[in-house]
């Protein structure tokens, strides 16, 4: 065995201007210091192209995109469409999913091809005095590394926690899902342990692919970053397709029996109740830890209580020409921030590529004010800003504005019934006190959620200073009529002046 710990005083270490750790979100500040013309090395020890296209939000969305289709398609008869039996297409939808994780192949060969660029297959670790040690698998002797300005970018992995009985076989992550575990067929039953977004998307997915899916939820609710009203309807339209959910709920011995089911132990945690689930298969959607072996502990870089690296508005580590991005700062867990840190972050470093008329702006700080956050389920759930818990929290008074999609026309036309759990639902958190008017969360479920999400973020995300009263800018303002825009502007109609509905 190569004593590398010895061999380490002997070698120099490359030197490169930047290194990139992570080939995910990290690449928008890789590009950007290429650009610049900087000698940059780029490390990944898995697949190119990060959690969004190996495993996570690119072939999440080709699976609910089919499945929504496929539901929307079988509930056309109320509103007047007859088509047939509408399924999911396994083999089709394995091929699409397929070709765009391969994609991986293509992410590794560009930055190979850049004469700039320096790419490393193996995994990093932090050595003592702040340098970085590239181990490789096959045997190689490890390359020793040294950066002016350091990134990492390494995201996160499923955690797996202890649990009596499991084994490897009997369960699936994102991660293995999308790689050696796919299924040739979906399981004809399924547990999904947890259910936040990533497993109540999947609930959604395996659901519409014929599975007989079972949801066990730690929380007492689903979703617990969502407004309360918002989870319950979410609960009630996943009870009303078949989904069996349990909340307060946790797995606490799973076996093999004879026949070759799974057998697993639900408790109740506030009831003790003991359910058992037979399934085929366990999916494992019970959040993410931090990779290990960065060991960054070593470079003097502080970590919270949960091993996410601590970083200030400016991304910055506690050791100097060390930043971090992406879920690995424990912030949000989605692509989308981590590509607005990254170029906030590259805007910061290289400021001579800016884009035209900022190049001379000082340092920015990353903004967190206006994230928005969705769950592709069926329903599906857009949010951003505070919930009215939070608003009340920070010291707000507030007012709640509310419009279900079935007082639209084109809620109608779309088939919304009042009264049913799929009936959309715009809940907008408005200012009460010092800025009166002031949008301070937004909170949608129903149909195209996101989409709707959209134009409220342009509230949102505007600077603090701007504290005019966005009621009455919204209610100022024409919406395309009929069109599902109408329940989120007239939601705020009875708060600021009436609105022919």
């Amino acid at each position: 065995m190569q004593n590398t710990g010895t061999d380490r005083r002997f070698r120099q270490p490359r030197q490169h201007d930047l290194i990139v750790i992570g080939s995910g979100g990290g690449l928008v500040t890789l590009d950007r210091a290429l650009a610049a013309g900087h000698d940059c090395a780029l490390i990944e020890k898995g697949r190119f192209g990060g959690t969004c296209l190996t495993r996570g939000c690119i072939p999440t969305k080709v699976l609910t995109t089919a499945a929504t289709l496929a539901m929307d398609a079988r509930r056309g008869a109320r509103i007047g469409v007859e088509t047939e039996h509408a399924r999911l297409n396994w083999q089709t939808l394995s091929r699409r999913v397929q070709s765009r994780v391969s994609q991986r192949f293509s992410v590794e060969d560009y930055y190979r091809s850049q004469p700039n660029c320096h790419v490393y297959t193996g995994s990093a670790a932090f050595t003592e005095d702040g340098l970085l040690e590239v181990s490789y698998e096959d045997g190689r002797v490890p390359d020793l590394l040294a950066g002016r300005r350091i990134v990492i970018a390494t995201g996160g992995r499923t955690r797996v926690d202890p649990l009596p009985g499991l084994t490897d076989d009997m369960f699936l992550t994102s991660e293995t899902l999308f790689a050696e575990k796919w299924p040739r067929t979906p399981p004809e039953r399924l547990l999904i342990l947890g259910g936040g977004p990533v497993g109540v998307e999947f609930a959604h997915v395996f659901h519409e692919a014929g599975s007989r899916v079972s949801l066990a939820q730690r929380n007492v609710r689903l979703l617990p970053a969502a407004e309360p009203e918002i989870s319950r309807q979410l609960l009630e339209a996943l009870g009303a397709r078949g989904i069996e959910v349990h909340t307060d709920t946790v797995c606490d011995e799973v076996t093999r029996a004879a026949n070759g089911d799974i057998l697993c132990r639900l408790r109740g945690r506030t009831s003790g109740l003991l359910t058992t689930v037979v399934c085929d298969a366990i999916l494992l959607a019970t959040g993410i830890v931090p990779h290990d072996g960065l060991h960054p502990e070593r470079a003097g870089i502080q970590t919270d209580a949960r091993g996410w690296i601590r970083t200030n508005e400016f991304l910055e580590t506690s050791r100097p020409g060390v930043w971090a991005i992406g879920d690995i700062n424990g912030r949000y867990s989605f692509r989308h921030v981590a590509n607005q840190e990254a170029i906030c972050l590259a805007d910061n470093l290289f400021p001579e590529t800016r884009t035209a008329g900022e190049a001379g702006a000082g340092p920015r700080p990353m903004r967190y004010d206006a994230v928005p956050c969705v769950t592709f389920s069926a329903p599906e759930v857009a949010h951003a800003g505070l919930t009215a818990e939070a608003a009340g929290a920070a010291g707000y008074r507030i007012r709640v504005a509310r419009r279900r999609f079935s007082q639209t026309a084109k809620g109608y036309a779309l088939g919304h019934e009042a009264g049913t759990p799929g009936d959309g639902l715009v809940l907008l958190i408005i200012d009460a006190g010092e800025t009166p008017g002031r949008l301070l969360g937004a909170h949608i479920i129903g149909h195209e959620a996101a989409l709707l999400l959209q134009p409220l973020l342009l509230l949102l995300g505007a600077p603090a200073a701007d504290s005019r009263d966005h009621v009455a800018r919204m209610n100022a303002i024409m919406t395309p009529h009929p069109a599902l825009s109408e329940a989120v502007f007239w939601a705020v109609s009875e708060l600021g002046g009436a609105q022919d509905a």
